[in-house]
């Protein structure tokens, strides 16, 4: 099978959950009329692409040997819901709940969120240059020149690859 890179669907991931964060604030100041409307879509496109994110992120993870760093991935999932929580709890403490400083704090903690994002996206630079990223992915193309997943088979007629579904239900029925 072919190398899976995963890291332009974590960079998407990222950069459209900074874009719809970003968006947000906007929509209560400029589309007051279809704001409830707006506000359900873009949680639901920002449900879509944490979904994206995650799966991506877990995958990616996998490819990495070590036990520790699955482990170590789970605990980073917990923290960043812990400082999540504290920039909105944070927020709100600073600018109050009133309703006239409720939208104000709201707007604070997805500039926080986006921020935070952002520096996602140099981290995750950053985590594709290091040595141990570099190895995994060389061993994981060498890996795939040697050996095809059971799940595919090769076409003769066009060599590319097609998806064998009986052994992919069989995998997931085990």
């Amino acid at each position: 099978g072919d190398m899976m890179y995963f890291s332009h669907r974590i960079a998407a991931g990222l950069g459209g959950q900074m874009l719809l964060l970003l968006l947000l604030p906007f929509i209560y100041y400029y589309c007051k009329s279809y704001a409830f409307v707006l506000v359900l879509l873009l949680t639901a496109l920002l449900a879509m692409v944490t979904a994206l994110l995650d799966s991506s992120l877990l995958a990616m993870v996998a490819q990495y040997f070590p036990a520790h760093i699955q482990e170590s991935f789970q605990i980073g999932i917990g923290l960043s819901s812990l400082v999540s929580s504290l920039y909105r709890d944070g927020t709100k403490m600073v600018m109050g709940t009133t309703a006239t400083t409720i939208v104000p704090s709201t707007n604070v903690y997805f500039g926080l969120a986006a921020c935070t994002l952002a520096v996602c996206l140099l981290a995750l630079g950053k985590l594709l240059s290091l040595n141990i990223t570099q190895r995994a992915i060389q061993q994981q193309q060498q890996e795939s020149k040697e050996e095809t997943s059971p799940l595919l088979l090769e076409s003769t007629a066009n060599n590319d690859c097609t998806i064998n579904r009986t052994q992919v239900y069989y995998q997931i029925w085990r």
